[in-house]
């Protein structure tokens, strides 16, 4: 299945978009922020570079091989994320950065939405991520979800996410962030 080029839905109360060309200061401002940026790959903050990224992952997006996700609430930009390497049956999720100013609870909300639009809405199984050994609170946060542990290098450590486990775990995390957010949501 591949989304379409204006796919968009709300759950939990977050508003969620594919990235558009004018979203790339948004983008620069979040991935070049130092209080953001400490465990993400280094990108640039010219902005027209930005805006030639983003056109060219659109031909990826097409192609069903990578999508860039804006989320808001309440009407205000707040973070991305990404699905990107995604095969017949797997995917990696990343590239997940959000304002310091977010509401509590909704980058955790942006992180299984965008499990659950690669599981429920594109049929795939597992999810492989690379996450900094220094961002102890996101370890802390994905081990939550029972992922295998692939390996290890000096940097990183390599998870995958099997569905069914994540399925099990994230209403205990949809609970209490849509209740942060004073959101409800359909069980």
């Amino acid at each position: 299945m591949i989304l379409p080029f204006d796919f968009q839905m709300d759950k939990y109360g977050v508003h969620v978009r594919l990235v558009k060309e004018s979203d790339a200061q948004f983008i620069v401002s979040l991935r070049t922020n130092p209080q953001l940026n400490k465990y993400i790959h280094f990108t640039s903050d010219d902005v027209i570079a930005q805006v030639n990224w983003i056109k060219s992952y659109k031909e990826r997006e097409k192609k069903g091989i990578e999508y860039y996700f804006v989320y808001s609430f309440r009407g205000v930009d707040y973070g991305v994320s990404r699905l990107y390497n995604i095969t017949e049956k797997d995917f990696t999720s990343g590239s997940w950065v959000f304002l310091p100013t977010s509401p509590v609870g909704l980058s955790v909300l942006s992180s299984i939405i965008v499990k659950e639009i690669a599981y429920d809405i594109l049929g795939l199984e597992s999810d492989y991520a690379d996450i900094r050994k220094n961002n102890k609170s996101v370890i802390k946060f994905n081990m939550s979800f029972q992922p295998e542990i692939i390996k290890e290098d000096e940097e990183n450590i390599y998870l995958r996410f099997d569905k069914t486990l994540f399925n099990n775990n994230k209403m205990r995390h949809v609970e209490v962030c849509t209740n942060l957010l004073g959101v409800e949501y359909n069980k």
